[in-house]
C-alpha cells in the first residue's frame, strides 16, 4: 500500500529490501501505491550515516541481512509461515506505476524461507499480474492453512484476491474474487465480531479526479465462508489509506480506527456488539493528509492509544474511552507512510516505527525514552492485564531501501501476552499483534486458534 519515504523497516527478525538496478543515470521517480505521491530520488542514495541506539546500545544494523535478487516495486508483505514447515516465509505484493525506470513486474510473490534464511528469488509467483497494494495472511476458510489475501487496484481497479493455503504452500491463482470494484489501499483480516473466524476490512479510493472516492468496506465470513460482497460499507466515500482495530471504549468489542487522505478526517467507527457504525463515533477534526494508524497501550493504563501518521506524527492518549492528543513529534522531516508498534528491544514497551519518505529511511520512537511531554497516565478501573512479554524472536533489522515504494509490515510473530497466541495460530490477527499493547482476549463461544 502506501509508500515511504522511506520503506525500510521491520520487525521480529526479518526484513526485506527492494534495490534498483546496478547502473541508472538518470534520477529516478517513484511513484506512490496509491498513485497520490510522486518523489524523485537521486540515481544513488548516499551513504547512510548515524545510527539506531536504544540506551545506547545498537539495536539495528545500518545495512540489511538479507535483501531479494531483483527489482520489484512494493506494497505491501506480510511474514508467515505459508507452507508449514515451521520456518517463517515473507509474501510480497508489487503494483504498477508510472515510476521511472520502469518496473517490469508486478506479481504477487513468495521468499520461502530454506531454514534460516529467505530465498534471493521467490519459488512462489501468482499466476495473476495486477497492482497490489497491501497483503495479510490468516486462516480465511478454516482448513487449518493460512491464505494469501491481496489487496488489488491501480489504475485498472483489479479485485482484492485470496490465494487459498494447501499443505505445500498457496495455490498461485486466487480462489476468492471480490464483487465490487475498488483501489484497494489496505486489507485488515480481523475476527470483529468474535464468531470465530477472520472477517475482511478494506480502506479504499477510486482511480481518478473524475472518480475519486470510495467507502470502507467489510466482508462477513460465516463460519469459513467469505462473502463476496460488503455486509457493511461506510456512508462515507472518501480516500482511506490504513485501519487499525482496537477498543476504544473498553467494551470488549474493538473499534476500527482509519487514516484519510486530505479533505477527510481521520477518525474511529465504534463496534458495537459485532454490528459496524457506519459513521465515526470519533474524528480528528482535521482535514489535513494522514497516512498510517495503529492503537497500542503506551501509557500502561489498560487503554489502546492511538499513533497517527500526520504532519507531524501524533499521539491520542486513551483516557477512558477519551482521545485526546498529547504529543507530536519535533523531528526535521515528515511524510510518513505508514507506521506500527513493536516492542523491538524487548523492554516490555512499545516502540514506534514510523516510515517516511523520501530519505530512504524508518524512524523509531521508544515510548520509554519518548515524547518529550509524555502522554499522561489514564484513570481506567478495569482489571490490568499480565505484563506483556517482549519478542520471542531474535531480532529486529532496519534498513534503507532504494526508493519509497517498500512496505514492511509483520504478521504471525511468536511472541505471547495474555491473550495473543502463536504465530501458528491460522487465526491470529495482524493487527493485534502488530500492535502489541494488550488486547482482548477471544470470546468464550469463539473457536481457540489451532496451535
Amino acid at each position: 500500500m502506501n509508500q515511504r519515504m522511506c520503506s525500510g523497516l521491520v520487525v521480529g527478525g526479518l526484513l526485506l529490501a527492494a534495490f534498483p538496478a546496478a547502473s541508472e543515470p538518470r534520477a529516478r521517480v517513484e511513484v506512490s501505491a496509491d498513485g497520490l505521491e510522486t518523489v524523485e530520488l537521486p540515481a544513488e542514495l548516499p551513504p547512510a550515516t548515524g545510527q539506531a541506539n536504544s540506551r545506547g546500545a545498537a539495536v539495528f544494523p545500518l545495512t540489511p541481512d538479507w535483501s531479494n535478487a531483483f527489482r520489484i516495486q512494493v506494497g505491501g508483505l506480510a511474514a508467515a509461515d505459508v507452507n508449514g514447515d515451521q520456518l517463517v516465509d515473507v509474501v510480497v505484493g508489487c503494483y504498477t506505476s508510472n515510476s521511472f525506470p520502469p518496473y517490469p513486474v508486478w506479481r504477487t510473490y513468495i521468499y520461502y524461507n530454506t531454514g534460516g534464511q529467505l530465498e534471493a528469488t521467490p519459488s512462489w509467483t501468482s499466476t495473476d499480474e495486477v497492482s497490489t497494494g497491501d497483503i495479510d495472511v490468516g486462516d480465511v476458510n478454516r482448513d487449518g492453512f493460512p491464505d494469501v489475501v491481496a489487496a488489488n487496484g491501480g489504475f485498472a481497479m483489479s479485485k482484492t484476491v485470496i490465494y487459498f493455503g494447501a499443505a505445500g504452500g498457496p495455490s498461485t491463482s486466487p480462489g476468492w474474487f471480490e464483487s465490487t470494484t475498488t483501489w484497494t489501499n489496505d486489507a485488515i483480516l480481523f475476527d470483529f465480531d468474535h464468531d470465530g473466524d477472520l472477517d475482511l476490512a478494506t480502506a479504499n479510493q477510486g482511480n481518478s479526479s473524475q472518480d475519486p472516492y470510495r467507502p470502507m468496506q467489510l466482508f462477513l465470513n460465516d463460519a469459513g465462508t467469505l462473502s463476496t460482497s460488503p455486509a457493511w460499507t461506510s456512508a462515507e466515500s472518501s480516500i482511506q489509506n490504513f485501519l487499525s482495530w482496537g477498543d476504544l471504549d473498553g467494551d470488549g468489542w474493538e473499534d476500527l480506527a482509519v487514516s484519510k487522505w486530505a479533505n477527510f478526517e481521520t477518525g474511529v467507527y465504534k463496534n458495537v456488539m459485532g454490528t459496524l457504525q457506519t459513521t465515526p463515533i470519533w474524528t480528528t477534526g482535521d482535514t489535513d493528509t494522514d497516512r498510517g494508524v495503529g492503537w497500542a497501550d503506551v501509557d500502561g493504563d489498560d487503554d489502546p492509544d492511538l499513533a497517527l501518521g500526520h504532519d507531524p506524527t501524533l499521539l491520542y492518549t486513551n483516557t477512558g474511552g477519551t482521545l485526546a492528543s498529547t504529543w507530536s513529534a519535533n523531528g526535521t522531516f515528515f511524510g510518513q507512510q505508514d507506521l506500527r508498534w513493536f516492542d523491538v528491544d524487548r523492554d516490555g514497551t512499545p516502540i514506534w516505527p514510523r516510515s517516511t519518505s523520501p530519505t530512504g529511511w524508518s524512524t523509531f520512537i521508544s515510548t520509554r525514552a519518548a515524547p518529550s511531554t509524555p502522554p499522561r497516565r489514564g484513570a481506567s478501573t478495569r482489571p490490568r492485564p499480565a505484563p506483556r512479554s517482549p519478542l520471542a524472536t531474535s531480532t529486529a533489522i532496519i534498513c534503507p531501501t532504494s526508493s519509497p515504494a517498500f512496505r514492511a509490515t509483520s504478521r504471525w510473530w511468536s511472541f505471547t501476552t495474555a491473550c495473543l497466541r502463536r504465530r501458528s495460530s491460522p487465526t491470529a490477527s495482524k493487527r493485534a499483534i502488530r500492535a502489541p499493547g494488550r488486547q482482548p482476549c477471544p470470546k468464550p463461544h469463539a473457536s481457540p486458534p489451532t496451535t
